[in-house]
């Protein structure tokens, strides 16, 4: 890219070079040739000439100075003029104009002084013609060499012009690809922010329900040792041994991202088997009503259900020490219904953890909406709506 920055800069300067040499080459030719000491003009006054014709043109060539119209209009009346004087009255066979035809080639605009000002150069030689100043298949000559200077410079002008649309294709591309790969970062930050959001509600959800049943169990177990009823105690640590794998094989099906809550059971079936073993294993006492339906609900709305309740339980036995838990589960018009209710200690407020704010979060990705009521000594009651299109099949 840079090199095409000093590429499109430089040719400014090449013309610049060019239009030096054919300054002094046209030196050495006045000096060295001694016709031009007896022409009309005097030899001081035609270098004079010369070097006007050469520095006042490419003084508006100067990106501070830059002007097409000034440019056009003195290169026509200085070097326009000397090559006539030149051609017409001097009668030599003079190449002058080939250079500055094509810096007038190269700096090509739609403007109409442009086109005035190179037919006005191309009509010198048919002036010659008119005037019988040199042989006709001389001043031929001179109109086609001019012809193809100036195409050789318009030439070059396409080219440049080419070059730096391609340097702004360049340009915009490069801008493109850098917003794309900007894009494309925020886009991996936010998928790794929202799978860690994922797997820390997952991790929060299993491993919170499942140590909270063994804690639970494990009370139930102290206090049998302590009876001395030891073959109760050994069948409730069987209970836990089994609750304890599963919920381990949980964690890892939820960190492998293979949970198992989609299949040929019912979401009815899941939902009280879920609240059956938290009951053994707590001996909290849970009473499970639903309605039955064909509605066929999606993984994200079955998982979303299993974790509601999973949050639920966890919190009204670790935070409000129920006995009694009532879940209700049905299907509604338009969505379904899961209402847990405890006789926990309850809360004149209600705050808003990590399980909680998850719980919401998991609830408003389906559309669907968390109510919760509470009171000091009168429990909590939680109510988790889905809409069916918010995770149908």
């Amino acid at each position: 890219m840079k090199n095409k920055k000093i590429l499109l800069n430089r040719m400014d300067d090449v013309f610049i070079g060019i239009r030096l040499i054919w300054l002094l080459l046209w030196i050495m030719i006045i000096t060295n040739n001694e016709t031009f000491n007896t022409t009309l003009v005097p030899f001081s006054a035609l270098l004079l000439w010369l070097f006007l014709s050469y520095l006042l043109p490419q003084y508006f060539l100067l990106p501070s100075n830059f002007s097409h119209r000034k440019y056009y209009l003195l290169e026509l009346l200085l070097t326009g003029s000397l090559y006539a004087y030149l051609l017409l009255f001097v009668g030599s066979d003079s190449s002058l104009l080939l250079i500055p035809l094509i810096i007038l080639g190269f700096y090509y605009s739609h403007r109409f002084s442009w086109w005035i000002i190179n037919i006005s150069f191309l009509l010198i030689p048919i002036m010659g013609i008119v005037l019988h100043s040199e042989p006709l298949i001389v001043l031929l000559t001179h109109l086609l060499n001019n012809m193809i200077a100036l195409g050789v410079g318009f030439t070059f002008n396409r080219m440049d012009v080419l070059l730096k649309e391609n340097q702004k294709q360049y340009l915009l591309i490069t801008e493109q690809n850098n917003i794309l790969e900007q894009y494309a970062k925020q886009v991996e930050r936010l998928t790794l922010l929202e799978e860690r959001n994922r797997m820390a509600s997952e991790l929060h959800d299993t491993v919170g329900h499942s140590f909270t049943s063994v804690i639970v169990g494990i009370d139930g177990i102290i206090a049998n040792l302590k009876l001395s009823d030891t073959e109760r105690a050994l069948t409730k640590l069987q209970v836990l041994r089994n609750s304890t794998r599963k919920g381990l094989d949980e964690i890892r099906e939820n960190i492998h991202m293979n949970n198992d809550f989609v299949n040929d059971e019912s979401i009815v079936y899941k939902l009280s088997s879920l609240a059956d073993d938290f009951a053994k294993n707590t001996g909290t006492k849970i009473y499970f009503e639903h309605t039955d339906s064909k509605q066929e609900l999606g993984y994200h709305t079955q998982n979303t259900l299993m974790r509601c309740l999973q949050e639920a339980l966890t919190n009204a036995k670790r935070h409000g020490n129920a006995q009694n838990i009532s879940i209700t589960f049905t299907f509604e018009r338009d969505g379904v219904v899961l209402t847990i209710k405890d006789d926990g200690v309850g809360t004149d407020e209600v705050q808003f953890g990590f399980g909680l704010k998850s719980m919401r979060q998991r609830l408003l990705t389906l559309n669907g909406n968390l109510h919760i009521r509470a009171s000091s000594g009168h429990g909590v009651e939680l109510t988790c709506t889905i809409p069916y299109q918010g995770g149908h099949k």
